[in-house]
């Protein structure tokens, strides 16, 4: 198993850092975890990157943007619902995905 996972954690670092583009998206996070992900995301990328969070809202029905003022982070209140197709085609539209 920790063979595996190391295996896994080299690939994510390799693409992290030899990327031109990448997004990461993130489900649920407060302000300062939000502060912390880009800074550490700032130092560890050669490319850039974009954060997409995604914070689920009891009773919410569609999607909300929040904006709290950081350069490479989206953020978005979101149905409870994780599997939300209707949530998920929304957020990510526009996004494209390259080798």
């Amino acid at each position: 198993f920790k063979k595996t996972l190391n295996y896994r954690i080299d690939r994510f670092l390799d693409k992290v850092k030899n990327s031109q583009s990448i997004l990461f998206v993130r489900w649920v996070a407060n302000y300062q975890e939000a502060v912390e992900l880009e800074s550490t995301l700032s130092q560890i990328t050669r490319g850039s990157f974009k954060v997409l969070i995604l914070n689920p809202v009891e009773g919410l029905q569609g999607v909300s943007e929040i904006n709290w003022g950081l350069s490479r982070t989206c953020v978005v209140n979101v149905p409870i619902d994780p599997n939300s197709n209707v949530t998920w085609d929304y957020v990510l539209n526009g996004v494209t995905l390259t080798n």
